[in-house]
């Protein structure tokens, strides 16, 4: 995959929410170097994982590039994101303000979505 426009967007929308979510629950990390660190983590996984196409015929990418976010956040805790803590930032980053406006007034139900994720099924 290419870093890019998407993975800098995926960066930003979840930023705020998990780092917030990571000092208050463990005050010991320096979040100046931390977030550093994570920052050329993830860009070093999102340009060494193979690309599944675009956007608009994967709806997949962008689970892909949050992935390595979360995975980039979780390698440099360097063993401090035990599975409680991570599960919670898990649930942190899916309730992100971005998030929850992205999919606020959305039915992954109706005939277009069904649509579309058949189509990308296929």
């Amino acid at each position: 995959m290419q870093y890019g426009l998407i993975g800098g967007f995926v960066k930003f929308a979840f930023s705020k929410t998990c780092y917030d979510y990571i000092e208050k629950t463990l005050p010991s990390i320096d979040m100046s170097s931390y977030s550093k660190r994570v920052s050329q983590t993830y860009k070093a996984i999102v340009r060494r994982t193979p690309g599944i196409g675009s956007m608009k015929d994967n709806m997949f990418v962008m689970t892909m590039y949050a992935g390595a976010f979360v995975i980039a956040l979780y390698k440099e805790a360097e063993g401090k994101l035990d599975g409680e803590t991570f599960a919670g930032l898990v649930r942190a980053a899916a309730h992100c303000p971005l998030m929850v406006k992205a999919k606020q007034g959305k039915s992954a139900f109706t005939e277009k979505e069904i649509a579309n994720r058949t189509k990308q099924a296929k």
